[in-house]
Parts: C-alpha cells; sequence; structure tokens
C-alpha cells in the first residue's frame, strides 16, 4: 500500500494502475459536487453498453411504478423453460438477489410488466446515454436486451452526471425509489470504506456491430468515508479474451485503488 501510494503520488501514473487492462476511464465526485472530479483514462466520453450497470435505472423504474416493493419483495419463482446458464439463476429471486447476482430474467420480467411505452419514457426522463431501446439490429428486441451488448449505450461521463443525480435522489421518481434502491444494491467494505456499486460485464462490438470475444467491465456507485460520500464510475475496456466476468475484474480494480483515489480528490 505505502507503495502504490508514492507511485499514485503523480495521477498519470496512477491511471496506469487503474486503467491498466486497456483504454479505459475511472470517475470519481464528490456528492452533489460535479465540478470537483478525479479524471483517469482516455475514453471517458466513449459510450458503451450499460450491461448490469442498467439494473441502477431499472430498480428505480421498478419502485417507481409500484412493480418492487422493497429489497426483499417481490420474489419472482424462476421458470426452467429458460435454461439459465447460471446456479445463482436456477433459483427464486428478490430485488436484493437480482441486483448482486445480475439476474437477467428477473430484469427482463420487469422491462416486460412495464412494456415499451412506459419504459421508454423513464429513460428518456434519465436522459440516459443514447436513449436508444430499439435492440439488436432486426430482431425486435429492445424491450428485454436493448443494455445488452446492443443498442443502448452510455458514457462513463455520462454515467457519472446520472449516478449524481441518482444517488443525491434527483430525478423523476418517488422518493421511495431512491431509498429503496439504496438498500438493494450490494454493499462492500475496504479499507474502512464503505461502498455500495453495481457492476456490469458487456462483449465490445467490432466495426460491424457484432459482439467481439473482447469484454467491458464497469463498476460504479458510492463510497462513503466517514462523514463524506463520493461518487465513482470505473469502466475496464479489456483488448485480450480473459475468461469470466470483466465487470468482476473491474470491481476489484477499483476497489483495491478507492483510498488512494480518494486521498487525491481530497487534497
Amino acid at each position: 500500500m505505502r507503495i502504490l501510494k508514492q507511485i499514485c503520488a503523480v495521477a498519470a501514473l496512477c491511471a496506469a494502475t487503474v486503467v491498466e487492462a486497456g483504454s479505459g476511464c475511472t470517475l470519481l465526485q464528490p456528492l452533489g459536487q460535479a465540478s470537483k472530479e478525479l479524471k483517469l483514462g482516455d475514453s471517458c466520453d466513449l459510450r458503451e453498453s450499460p450491461g448490469s450497470t442498467f439494473k441502477i435505472p431499472l430498480a428505480l423504474m421498478g419502485y417507481d411504478a409500484g412493480l418492487l416493493k422493497s429489497a426483499q419483495e417481490p420474489e419472482w419463482a424462476y421458470d426452467p423453460s429458460l435454461k439459465a446458464p447460471f446456479k445463482s439463476w436456477r433459483q427464486a429471486t428478490t430485488p436484493q438477489r437480482w441486483m448482486r447476482y445480475s439476474v437477467v430474467w428477473y430484469s427482463q420480467r420487469l422491462t416486460r410488466s412495464l412494456g415499451m411505452l412506459q419504459f421508454q419514457r423513464y429513460v428518456d426522463d434519465f436522459s440516459y446515454g443514447n436513449r436508444d431501446l430499439s435492440g439488436d439490429a432486426g430482431r425486435d428486441n429492445g424491450l428485454t436486451h436493448a443494455w445488452l451488448s446492443s443498442s443502448l449505450k452510455i458514457s462513463p461521463q455520462e454515467q457519472m452526471d446520472f449516478l449524481q443525480k441518482v444517488l443525491a435522489e434527483d430525478t423523476a421518481v418517488s422518493p421511495q425509489a431512491h431509498q429503496k434502491l439504496r438498500q438493494a444494491l450490494p454493499g462492500y467494505e475496504v479499507g474502512g470504506l464503505q461502498v455500495i456499486g453495481k457492476t456490469g460485464t458487456v462483449w465490445q462490438l467490432d466495426q460491424n456491430g457484432a459482439r467481439s470475444s473482447l469484454q467491458s467491465g464497469w463498476f460504479v456507485g458510492l463510497v462513503q468515508e466517514g462523514g463524506e460520500a463520493y461518487v465513482f464510475v470505473h469502466l475496464r475496456r479489456e483488448t485480450v479474451a480473459e475468461t469470466g466476468f470483466a465487470g468482476s475484474r473491474a470491481r476489484t480494480e477499483i476497489l483495491s485503488q478507492l483510498p488512494l483515489l480518494i486521498e487525491q480528490i481530497a487534497h
């Protein structure tokens, strides 16, 4: 840790440790102070699919529309005909479990319940990225797939702008929706910091719009140190094919660096 502190005394060198896996981006802002920002990486304005970080706006929609009730309600039963690829998805799921295990079928049941008109209205009201819910070209699947390496895209800077509004409870949904979202988000503790956040893993698209073998991983959320709160966005764009999930790798990266980054922005 002492060595990392010495290395990260120079922001450009610290950026190399945080976004070492390709052309990524790391942003850190005090909550409610968008004018004060730590920005690392060379592609913070380049849009990417949100993947499972889109569960944050989805949860706001669900709680505001009354489809979701609390961190534990509703519990929706798993339908075996879905043939979910992961054991953690093949069981009854609550909003809290949906967030922690990134259960795609729960998101899709939620968006089907909303319907496209209401779904699009929320996305427009949030000014979320490019707002494009058309889905995969020619497949008419935007209601259930737009955020999954498909048409909907958002840049790290846009993620930050959105999260600042969400975490300050300044979006056009009910105060209860904001509060219940916070209760459902996964929590972590690192170096005395309290963190809530959401991962996301997506496939990078090639020049023809087809999925490549490369992943990008997000981890976004809120970190609290004592009485201070900071919003963070971390996007890892990988340049070689790797197994596992880029979102998990992004989470590990930024959690290990948050104490150092907060120290930088605080001085």
